[in-house]
């Protein structure tokens, strides 16, 4: 996918300059990429490139394997070379590696690499690299944590980890037998998005393009809902990190994010099922609270609003949770769909002796 004519012998007539395109595709993305400025950051975006550690049927990588790895023929011919080149040649900011589960990180020599990238090369101070180096590394090192494929802890997790899944639920590629039962939903999309981030994840969404580089209709629109679900409210996810261990039980359909580096930090509930009122059971008390979405200088939209007390349809506070009583709202005025953020000021958390 690049010209690594000069740098990388191995590839002779087997990049995109002696065969296909004729065109350094990797170096045109790479360079339309770090030209968009990011909309939350304000930073132009950072490019970064997935590389598979091995070739299934590569003559050389079935060599190194037939003698149990006692050789490294193919990871000092092609491998190896490759990851520098890309580094050195396109500054990536994010090297994301795979192909891991056949030999160990020793015969891959990742070590070597990964210790060159983090002090020596050029995006040592801004580059980051999944855990995905050979027999026994995942969730053991990395910037950030992968796991298996769609990775989803089962608590809050101190380090970073990314859930990397994909649009059809049966294939990373584009597959032309798929029919619209194999796509995931928008509501699904959105759940396990904020299920990831609630846990102090990031979410990797892969679509897969035909060969002529389209994208499927259906693709396409979940990727705008997701979008357009994101742009009322974005606040809630980017920038944000999840809220220590406080977690609801496992039947509750509340999830929490928190503001950083603000004075007063944001508390932020995602409500993922529309019930007259939400029962928060990680917090005692709270002095604001606002739907995203809805403007409280749109004096005609209503607002949550916290049950102090007992009410005559028999919703009360409990001293050691929060309620909070959702606002009726007609198809024209609600927010967005499928799942409703609150922003909770002044939040303070139930004590231990009280959720036990």
């Amino acid at each position: 996918m690049w010209d690594s004519r000069s740098s990388i012998p191995a590839t002779w007539n087997w990049n995109v300059m002696d065969i296909g395109p004729r065109r350094d595709v990797f170096g045109e993305l790479s360079k339309a990429v770090k030209k968009v400025i990011s909309p939350h950051t304000s930073l132009p975006l950072k490019f970064g490139a997935y590389h598979s550690l091995y070739e299934w049927f590569h003559p050389a990588y079935l060599r190194d394997k037939g003698k149990n790895f006692s050789t490294t023929e193919f990871v000092d011919m092609k491998t190896l070379p490759e990851l520098y080149d890309l580094v050195n040649r396109y500054e990536i900011e994010i090297v994301w590696s795979d192909g891991d589960w056949e030999a160990p990180p020793e015969y891959w020599k990742s070590t070597e690499f990964l210790s060159w990238l983090a002090t020596n090369s050029s995006v040592k101070d801004t580059v980051v690299w999944n855990d995905r180096w050979g027999l026994g590394t995942r969730c053991q090192h990395g910037s950030f944590f992968n796991g298996d494929d769609r990775y989803q802890p089962n608590t809050t997790m101190s380090h970073y980890f990314e859930s990397c899944m994909t649009l059809d639920k049966s294939s990373w590629g584009y597959n032309r037998k798929s029919s619209a039962k194999n796509y995931l939903t928008v509501k699904e999309l959105l759940l396990t998005l904020v299920k990831t981030i609630s846990k102090n994840g990031n979410l990797l969404l892969n679509v897969g393009p035909s060969a002529d580089g389209t994208i499927n209709p259906i693709m396409v629109d979940r990727l705008l809902e997701m979008g357009e679900w994101l742009s009322i409210n974005g606040e809630a996810v980017y920038s944000t990190r999840s809220w220590g261990d406080c977690t609801e039980p496992e039947d509750s359909s509340v999830y929490y994010t928190r503001s950083q580096g603000t004075t007063e930090t944001t508390l932020y509930a995602f409500v993922t099922k529309w019930t007259t009122t939400v029962t928060l059971n990680c917090i005692s008390q709270a002095s604001t609270i606002r739907m995203l979405g809805v403007s409280s200088q749109e004096g005609r939209l209503p607002q949550p609003t916290i049950v102090e007390e007992e009410e005559s349809d028999g919703y009360y506070k409990n001293q050691d949770t929060l309620t909070i009583r959702l606002p009726t709202m007609t198809p024209d005025i609600i927010p967005c769909q499928h799942i409703w953020v609150l922003a909770i000021q002044g939040a303070e958390r139930r004590s231990s002796s009280s959720a036990r």
